[in-house]
Order: C-alpha cells, then sequence, then structure tokens
C-alpha cells in the first residue's frame, strides 16, 4: 500500500478524522472560490468599465482629460490641451478636484520612449495625501515637447499643431 491508501483507510476508519478532513477540504475550497470571485469580478470591471473622460471648460479653450491609471501611488492621465497655459491650468484643476487638501512636494518633466520612434513628454507632480506619498504623470505631449511649446514658439506649435490635426482626419 502507498501513503495515499493508507491515508485513506485509516480516515476511513476514524469517521471523526474524516469529517475534520472534509470540513478541512471545503475551507480550502471555499477561499479558494472566493479568491477566484474577486479575480473574476476585477476582470470583468476592466473590460467593461470605460475610461473615464473628463472636461474643463476656460474662457478661451476646452481641455479633455483621459485617465489612464488612477491608483494609491500613481496616477497617469493624458491631457489634451492646445495650448500650454490651459494645460498646465488644468493639471492643477484635476487635481483639486481629486487632491482637494494634497501638498504639491516637486514637479519635474520628463520624456518616455514609446515603441522605439514616439516620444511622450510628461510634466510628474508629486503630492502628499493623508501622509501618503503620490506621484502623478500627466501626458502633456498635445501641448509640450522638446523643442516648442505654445508659450515659447507660437509659429512652430501652430504649424505643428495644423500638421497633427490633418494626420488624423486622413
Amino acid at each position: 500500500m502507498n501513503e495515499f491508501e493508507n491515508l485513506v483507510n485509516y480516515l476511513l476508519n476514524k469517521p471523526q478524522y474524516l469529517i475534520w478532513f472534509f470540513i478541512f477540504l471545503g475551507i480550502i475550497n471555499l477561499s479558494h472560490l472566493i479568491s477566484a470571485y474577486k479575480n473574476i469580478k476585477s476582470f470583468l470591471i476592466g473590460i467593461f468599465k470605460k475610461k473615464e473622460n473628463h472636461i474643463f471648460i476656460f474662457n478661451w479653450e476646452t481641455t479633455t482629460y483621459e485617465v489612464l491609471l488612477f491608483s494609491k501611488k500613481l496616477d497617469v492621465v493624458k491631457i489634451n490641451a492646445t495650448t500650454h497655459f490651459f494645460g498646465v491650468g488644468s493639471e492643477h484643476k484635476w487635481i483639486q478636484k481629486y487632491y482637494k487638501n494634497a501638498e504639491k512636494i516637486s514637479q519635474a518633466i520628463t520624456e518616455i520612449e514609446i515603441d522605439n520612434w514616439k516620444i511622450l513628454y510628461f510634466d510628474i507632480l508629486t503630492i502628499k495625501v493623508r501622509n501618503i506619498k503620490k506621484e502623478i504623470y500627466f501626458d502633456i505631449s498635445s501641448f509640450f515637447n522638446e523643442h516648442w511649446s505654445s508659450e515659447t514658439e507660437w509659429d512652430h506649435f501652430v504649424s505643428n499643431k495644423i500638421k497633427e490635426l490633418y494626420n488624423t482626419l486622413s
């Protein structure tokens, strides 16, 4: 007889242990079912949940947002703005909307290369919310890049913005 058969025979001869054995198996299976339920639920929410869009309307410009990631320590927000002034202003409005009492710790600009050819520009704001340090990556590529922004080189900005608009139409 192997070890498994010995265990089965032992449990069959001692019904009180057999009952505890099934209770133990039930608890293990119940925890697996609960875990599976949570995983399936979050998977389905991820599939069917639409990305939240935000709109801020200023006197002269409308900016929109797409929240790509919203988590405890990191948010990634894509800003669609025409001008630098309203784009940066929109970052601050977004923080006021979601983190009213946040303390600004630092701010930096960085670039991240995507797919070995496209560079995205991010304004990274580090804030403190209820003693938790959080980074918010604002994608500012719609109104800023390494060579120009609407604040510094207006003509270059306008020609690139028109090219971008017409490229998306075709």
